[in-house]
């Protein structure tokens, strides 16, 4: 018996794009706060913080885009760093109006790396799952035969 229509939707909405909703409300959330102390302040680590935090953006991103095709879409990559910086620049744009906070070109920049970043381990992420499936002689090692053959 299989699901209907209306059922695999929702199962798919909530497997891919529920991790992105919801990890786009908490970057939304920690860039409400007027002050996030962060640790080693006078060195440059809020870049860091930025390229860490869109990578996971990135990474869950290109899994929403992939939206569980075996092999992964190089369309899924480049349209998770678009998201990503997209996102990041209406997050920069945000911050602009909280007290004690500013909008910069850098941040976005960092949010830039970072969101492809974690798209590209996505996609090394997935090679790797099929290389290792493509040994076992699987249906994902045959997906992944015929395209290295063609």
């Amino acid at each position: 018996m299989t699901a209907p229509l209306g059922a695999k939707r929702v199962c798919y909405f909530f497997i891919f794009w529920f991790p992105v909703i919801l990890y786009s409300a908490i970057i939304f959330y920690v860039s409400s706060l007027s002050s996030v102390p962060t640790p080693l302040s006078g060195f440059q680590f809020d870049k860091a913080i930025h390229m860490v935090e869109y990578a996971v953006l990135g990474f869950l991103l290109a899994r929403a885009f992939n939206g569980g095709r075996r092999p992964l879409t190089n369309g899924a990559v480049r349209w998770a760093f678009v998201a990503a910086l997209l996102y990041g620049l209406s997050d920069e744009y945000h911050q602009s109006f909280v007290a004690g906070r500013d909008a910069s070109w850098l941040d976005l920049v960092a949010d830039g790396v970072g969101g492809y970043a974690g798209a590209r381990i996505y996609a090394i992420f997935v090679q790797m799952c099929l290389e290792a499936r493509w040994e076992k002689g699987g249906q994902a090692g045959k997906d992944l035969r015929e395209r290295k053959d063609s």
